[in-house]
């Protein structure tokens, strides 16, 4: 799977651009979850088309199986998506993923890219009490 190491303010995470291997199942959480693990990084930042038509369908449950992967494993998923890409039940799992701290949606690249590392500075501080 293609991917990029990226690094800000001293933070490491991973870079799914738009081109490349779409994610479209479970086994494609544990590719992910592998690369995380080789750099360091809990983090991952996909942009647009990389989540596949699959992952938006909820009813294939590929997203389901992505995101309890990713929650077992400690990974945090911010997904950069336009308005057109998100509707049906996509957009109610996004109102309830709000909530939590395993998967976010955002339209701006650098707001989700805040909300990655903003939950990274939490989980340290948590860690240093």
């Amino acid at each position: 799977m293609e991917y990029r190491v990226m690094e800000k303010n001293g933070e490491k995470f991973i870079l799914l651009e738009g081109t490349g291997t779409p994610i479209r199942r479970e086994e494609d959480a544990n590719a992910l979850i592998e690369i995380c693990a080789q750099n360091g990084t809990y983090l991952l930042l996909v942009e647009g088309d990389r989540l596949s038509e699959e992952f938006l369908r909820l009813s294939t449950g590929a997203a389901g199986a992505v995101l309890q992967k990713f929650a077992v494993y400690g990974v945090k998923m911010a997904a950069v998506l336009g308005k057109d890409r998100v509707k049906g039940k996509f957009k109610e799992l996004l109102a309830e993923s709000s909530r939590g701290s395993v998967f976010r949606a955002y339209e701006d690249h650098s707001e989700a890219e805040r909300w990655l590392l903003e939950a990274l500075e939490s989980v340290s501080s948590s860690l240093r009490k």
